[in-house]
């Protein structure tokens, strides 16, 4: 019975300590949480641009190695500063027209996210944005002054399909990259 007794009592003493130190671990988990949250609100601003890079590294070898004329660097940091100019913009816009034209279909929409975000990275830079995606919709009458036809494509028609976004200028209402559509 005393060696009962000892057991017991060795027991409490050891449940006493795994609590005391659940409840350490409990307070350092509250402190990590509380570290995590502060980093997640600093980095807040970061995690769109971290996005749109994975996006890029998402895109087949060849493509990133024929972008290199436009992404110089393979940095973060590089990606950033390349992609909001608005030189770079465009020729990314170029891009995409050609190998929407050739086909690469697959790829596509890395390239419009790739676009639609540093073109609304490029807006921050004016008192109101500049530029606006094309307001285009299948079923309406294909316009060689609005749209480009897209490979495999009719002559003419209604369009079936939206390959790749254009944009207009929303200060002169002109259209800077027509969208390529399949009619």
């Amino acid at each position: 019975k005393r060696q009962s007794e000892f057991q017991v009592s060795a027991l409490r003493e050891e449940v006493q300590g795994l609590e005391a130190q659940r409840r350490l671990w409990q307070g350092e988990k509250e402190k990590l949480q509380d570290q995590v949250k502060t980093l997640e609100r600093r980095l807040g601003p970061v995690r769109p641009w971290q996005e749109a890079y994975m996006l890029y590294q998402k895109l087949a070898p060849d493509m990133q190695k024929e972008l290199q004329g436009i992404f110089t660097t393979s940095s973060l940091d590089g990606f950033i500063a390349c992609g909001v100019q608005g030189e770079n913009i465009w020729s990314l816009g170029d891009y995409a027209q050609l190998k929407c034209q050739a086909g690469a279909a697959s790829e596509l929409p890395i390239l419009q996210s790739l676009l639609d975000f540093f073109l609304s990275q490029y807006n921050l830079t004016f008192t109101v944005p500049r530029y606006v995606a094309q307001v285009v919709q299948a079923g309406e009458e294909f316009d060689v002054a609005k749209h480009i036809r897209g490979r495999d494509s009719k002559a003419s028609g209604r369009i079936t399909t939206i390959c790749l976004q254009g944009y207009e200028n929303r200060q002169t209402e002109k259209i800077v990259k027509k969208s390529i559509v399949r009619v």
